[in-house]
């Protein structure tokens, strides 16, 4: 290894003396350097330089006592005070010194008048001829030092930085203008994960393990890089640089560099002498810029940034395919800081705006180049072994070394860099190994965990070695090296929020995310195998994890915690494999929901967002870990405190889980809320008297249907019980809703009867009463007639449609009949949830959703709700709105209109059509109207006719299979917006589909007068009709800036608009009912859906558990045989004997043992088939001979039933 300088000399910084008296030299080897050299640091106007062995040596101006020595000042010579220590990185300022120590502490000496030596108010006035230590530092561990004129900076291993010296600027980031004789932590930095320093002139920069830069202090020529020239008294964060990859940063006197792990160099700054590089005369660039002229040579390997000039190493092809390292430079060049070749057209000028190859330079296999004052430092040679860059070396015995990363960053002041080939040391890209040195501790380490190779996840520490970390291949050396050495380094690692941000960054995803974001992708992975090593550790290790993680989450702050990239360690916590056990770890999570419940609001979806960057199952384990102790917090003595941090834990992350559909909405029940009479007492007690006092209904996600099912039946109660009071009241008696039909015309007088009902008696207990049947209605009557009268509602007003498969209604267009009819429906739903009565699942899942949200602003729908009722037409737009090409409007050709099937009249339509055939015959047709006869379809519907052919409930709405029964998706020809393939043939505005008129009748707020239908039916049929999506239409193309809003208002018109009055009115009807019951609010759609029609998950055994039995018994052979040849049914035929034994193929929301069945024995004739009592779930069941006898008359009951088996 040799040593090189060229530029200035006349401070004798170069080490070589001034022997021309010119004052500056061309490139001029140095002898008294032929040594291993592992650190080199060079300022204004002297240089410093630590060999392997950790000797210091320095050169050059020593008016302030910088050099730490007397003697010759223009010959490098070794500083003698410093012989007993082990120096392993330092960096100069202006007139004084910094070196670090292999046991982390710092030394300083020189000029103090500015508190930059760290040293306390006396060194201010005299400064030190000898280096001290900087005590201030505390027990911190140093891997890291920057210099500025007259500031420093000092990186920890625990990713602090602490700052002291001049602060006029703000360079010390505490947000003061005062300079500080004592070093103070940035607080602003704090958890940040800071993997590297650099310091300017009056400015300073931090890079984070997440490839984010901060900058703080003056900023006169934009040198921060946030794209003004105000300065900056806190750290900022680079926006600019989002997203590039940024590994190291280098700052000069006003300009600054910045290269990403891709090879890539942006600057920004000031540009007065060409020191940016760009090849424009801006005298300064505000922020990040790329050196696109670099690329055209190669990828950069390493940038140093002088006092105006910026020198870089290239990694390049040459013409015969092999890999070589060019050197380049451009800035200032008054004093030869450059090192052109003497024949370089180039070489007298002065300053020099694009990069220029050093040709002579490179020709000598430069390994590090560092720009100092007006001067350059080059550390080269063939032969080379680099030395070990890892902080295994400080384990092992030997010094860990700083890597310039870490250092590099003051060619105002100092600049200063390891001497090791950097060519080999930063890989270009995870996926090659090529660029790494060959004695890297990354190729050493045993593969003893083969699901994470090095170079999936050790890359990133070329940057910053010394950093602590911990990983699969690490925690084994350490364990084979020292038990106490692996415990010293997880107490320091995971009591580190700084550490645990930067040690699992997934850089290689970084790269591949669009579009920009600050926020990190965490390797989890990793994260897992790291943990999974520790657990195999031995005990004690695994204790010292817990102990560390107990420190942090009882002291980290959040004021300090300022950006998304800062809570990544969130995750890396919740994966601790203890944190499962909460009774094990209840310190730590009672800390942890403490800290996390009050975040930012910002924040929350910010962490949310990085679950969502990896597997699902991560996410999933995090709400597994609050979801135990919360469980915890139920069944042990616990301060409502704690419940509430929890619950309001969850509440955020289920938000976050609501917008980014992570994991399923269930996993947020808690099976342990309200599972004790006491429980529920309490969450009954609160829904009655709401108050701001805690309680689990203030976070209804939390709830299982089955405890909201309760408290929907308990409010329902309380309003039958105030319902009677009043009846009791006004009449004297108490009294039920009760309603007397008579089974022929159950249709005719349930619409008058239900018009008869006052207001208040609606929440009343239902009764009903079959005209000429003797009985009380104990339950098994409402039950049958629900079964009769929803298929009579239905085959006159709703139209059927099928999604793969099973039949759904929807509602049809609106009719003075239908209206009436949909508001019947409404209220019969109402009084079924009213009175915990299950009804048919008739309707998709949206259906659900629109009962209970507000569908007025028109933003409610989305195009998932669009898919469970018209998945093609959903699959339509979202091809749209995947479409990226920016042609949207010559691919697909639509307009803001939809196109939709209408029913009509056909005396109306006749009527029309006249119209329009006289409009024409006088030459005023405009072009309007509807579309033309050819494109209407003949329908002939007789709305009012009756249907009893249907009275025998052979209505299939319980969600059979469609089958040939002919229903489409919503019944018509729907045309989604077309595939990109067939939009040159086909160019619809929209899907043709039934819709509302817009002139139909809506719903009175009182309910209104139904009369049976006796008049004459009315002839309907179909026609295409296209509407407006909003005003002037029909002339606004869809282009890719406004598809959100087309999609969004064609998702509401298809499934709102379209059928409002209609729909209104059954949401009128229910909410007659149920618009008082306060639980109601609490639901979601889902949920709603299983209270009304029951849950389609369910197990046989469950009903066995609870069946009951009249002139059986258990054990009776026929019972054993029964339940052998149910649980044997395939689940096709388990569903189709639950609804022949109970009408339904679902069970209540509380499950299957909330089915009380009744076996009862129906004689000794094994001619006959079992019968079901479907409205009391009774099953008649003959005494049969044999398993195979039975088994044979069950599966034939149940085939003949087809779902309604009534005796």
């Amino acid at each position: 290894m040799s040593v090189a300088v060229w530029g200035a000399t006349g401070a004798g910084q170069l080490g070589i003396g001034d022997a021309d008296g010119t004052g500056k030299t061309r490139v001029t080897l140095v002898p008294s350097l032929e040594q291993e050299l592992a650190f080199v640091a060079t300022g204004y106007y002297h240089s410093l330089a630590i060999t392997r062995s950790g000797t210091v040596y320095t050169t050059g101006k020593n008016d302030r006592r910088q050099l730490g020595r007397s003697g010759d000042e223009h010959k490098w010579a070794r500083v003698t005070p410093l012989e007993t220590i082990t120096a392993v990185a330092g960096a100069v300022g202006l007139d004084f010194s910094v070196v670090v120590d292999s046991t982390g502490k710092v030394y300083t000496w020189g000029g103090g008048e500015r508190g930059q030596l760290g040293l306390g108010r006396e060194a201010m006035e005299t400064g030190s001829r000898v280096p001290r230590p900087v005590k201030g530092l505390g027990n911190a561990f140093v891997i890291s030092v920057a210099c500025g004129t007259r500031h420093c900076l000092a990186l920890t291993r625990d990713g602090r930085v602490f700052s002291w010296g001049e602060g006029a600027d703000g360079q010390l980031g505490d947000g003061q203008f005062v300079s500080r004789h004592s070093p103070e932590v940035i607080a602003d930095l704090r958890g940040k994960g800071v993997v590297s320093v650099a310091a300017g002139s009056t400015y300073s920069l931090a890079v984070t393990g997440a490839d984010q830069v901060y900058a703080f202090g003056s900023n006169s020529k934009g040198q921060l890089g946030v794209g003004d020239t105000t300065a900056r008294f806190r750290p900022t964060l680079v926006r600019f640089l989002d997203g590039k990859q940024v590994c190291h940063v280098t700052a000069g006197d006003f300009h600054t560099l910045a290269r990403t792990r891709t090879g890539h160099l942006y600057a920004w700054g000031s540009n007065q002498w060409g020191q940016l590089g760009l090849g424009s005369e801006a005298d300064s660039v505000a922020a990040p810029t790329e050196i696109t002229h670099i690329l055209e040579i190669g990828r950069v390997l390493e940038v140093s940034a002088g006092r105006r000039h910026t020198v870089a190493l290239i990694r390049t092809v040459t013409e015969t395919g092999a890999q070589a390292t060019v050197a380049v430079a451009f800035g200032a060049n008054n004093t030869g800081q450059l090192g052109l070749d003497p024949d370089h057209p180039a070489s007298k000028r002065t300053q020099l705006f694009h990069p220029v190859r050093l040709k002579r330079i490179s020709s000598m296999h430069p390994i590090k180049l560092i720009a100092g004052g007006n001067h350059t430092i080059m550390i080269f040679g063939e032969q080379h072994t680099p030395m070990d860059t890892s902080e295994d070396a400080a384990i092992d015995g030997t010094p860990p070394l700083i890597e310039d990363g870490l250092a590099d960053g003051n060619a105002g002041t100092s600049t200063a860099a390891r001497a090791e080939p950097n060519a080999d040391a930063r890989p270009m890209s995870r996926g090659s190994m090529q660029f790494l040195p060959k004695t890297s501790p990354m190729l050493r380490r045993k593969r003893s965990f083969p699901p994470v190779k090095p170079d999936q996840h050790t890359p990133h520490r070329a940057c910053a070695p010394a950093l602590c970390y911990l990983d699969p291949f690490r925690i084994e050396k350490l364990q084979a090296t020292s038990t106490s050495a692996l415990i010293t380094q997880i107490e320091l690692f995971f009591s580190s929020p700084a550490c645990l941000n930067a040690a699992f960054v997934h850089y290689e995803r970084i790269a591949a995310r669009h579009p920009r974001s600050a926020r990190p992708i965490i390797n989890m992975e990793l994260v897992r195998l790291t943990y999974e090593a520790l657990m195999r550790a031995p005990d004690e290790c695994m204790t010292a994890v817990e102990r560390s993680i107990r420190s942090l989450v009882l002291q980290v702050k959040q004021n300090n915690l300022t950006v998304a990239a800062d809570f990544a360690f969130v995750l890396v916590l919740f994966e601790f494999p203890f944190l499962l056990q909460a009774s094990q770890c209840s310190t730590i999570l009672g800390a942890l929901v403490q800290f996390l419940a009050p975040l930012p609001d910002d924040i929350k979806p910010a962490i949310m967002e990085m679950y969502k960057d990896v597997a699902d199952s991560f996410f999933f384990r995090a709400v597994k870990v609050l979801q135990n102790y919360l469980t915890l917090l139920e069944t042990t003595p616990s301060s409502v405190e704690s419940r509430l941090f929890t619950a309001m834990t969850l509440s955020w992350m289920h938000a976050g889980n609501e917008r980014l559909s992570i994991i399923r909405y269930d996993t947020f029940y808690n099976e342990t809320i309200g599972s004790t009479k006491e429980k529920m007492a309490a969450l009954i007690q609160w829904m009655r008297a709401p108050s701001n006092v805690f309680s689990y209904c203030m976070f209804p996600f939390l709830l299982t249907p089955a405890v909201k099912a309760d408290l929907l039946h308990d409010g329902n109660i309380a309003m039958m019980a105030n319902q009677l009071a009043v009846h009791a009241l006004m009449s004297g008696q108490l009294t039920f809703l009760k309603l007397t039909i008579r089974r022929t015309h159950v249709y005719e007088d349930t619409m008058k009867q239900l018009n008869e009902i006052p207001m208040r008696a609606w929440t009343l207990p239902l009764r009903v009463h079959f005209e000429g049947e003797e009985g009380v209605d104990e339950g098994g009557l409402v039950k049958e007639y629900f079964q009769l009268i929803l298929p009579k509602i239905i085959s006159r007003a709703f139209r059927p449609l099928a999604r793969d498969g099973v039949r759904w209604f929807w509602f049809s267009t609106p009719t003075a009949e239908r209206l009436k009819a949909y508001h019947a429906m409404g209220l019969l739903f109402g009084l079924a949830l009213h009175n915990s009565v299950l009804v048919d699942p008739l309707f998709p899942k949206v259906f659900y959703k629109m009962l209970l949200v507000d569908l007025s602003k028109g933003d409610a729908l989305t195009l998932d709700d669009l898919e469970t009722a018209a998945p093609e037409v959903a699959r339509g737009l979202r091809q749209l709105l995947e479409y990226d090409r920016q042609d949207e409007r010559d691919v697909f050709g639509l307009t803001f209109e939809i196109t939709v099937e209408e029913e009509v009249e056909e005396e109306e339509e006749q009527r029309r059509e006249e119209e329009e055939t006289e409009t024409r015959s006088k030459g005023g047709n405009n072009g309007g109207g509807s579309a033309d006869a050819g494109s209407e379809k003949a329908m002939d519907t007789s709305e009012g006719e009756a249907t009893e052919q249907q009275d025998d409930g052979s209505a299939k709405m319980d969600g059979e299979r469609a089958g040939d029964e002919g229903a489409g998706e919503m019944n018509t020809a729907e045309t989604p917006p077309p595939d990109k393939e067939s939009s040159d043939e086909q160019k619809p505005n929209g899907t043709q589909e039934t819709s509302s008129s817009s002139t139909s009748q809506t719903p009175s707020s009182t309910t209104p007068t139904p009369t049976p239908s006796a008049s004459k039916p009315r002839k309907m049929r179909t026609k295409l009709v296209t509407h407006p999506l909003k005003e002037g239409g029909e002339d606004i193309p869809v282009t890719f800036f406004n598809k959100e809003e087309y999609v969004r208002l064609y998702v509401n018109y298809y499934l709102y608009e379209r059928c409002a009055p209609s729909f209104d009115a059954f949401k009128q009807g229910f909410l007659t009912v149920c618009q008082g019951t306060r639980a109601l609010r609490m639901l979601r759609p889902e949920e709603l859906e299983v209270i009304l029609c029951g849950n389609p998950e369910w197990n046989l055994q469950d009903v066995e558990k609870v069946a009951k039995y009249v002139n059986f018994s258990p054990d009776d052979d026929v019972i054993k045989w029964f339940w052998e040849v149910v649980h044997e049914l395939p689940g096709q035929m388990k569903k189709r004997f639950l609804a022949f034994l109970t009408g339904s193929t679902r069970v209540p929301v509380r499950g299957a043992s909330a089915i009380q069945i009744i076996i009862q024995k129906a004689g000794t004739d094994e001619t006959r088939l079992p019968a079901a009592h479907t409205c009391y779930n009774v099953l008649d069941l003959p005494v049969y001979t044999s398993k195979e006898r039975l088994k044979e008359k069950l599966l034939q009951a149940i085939q003949e039933t087809e779902g309604f088996s009534l005796v």
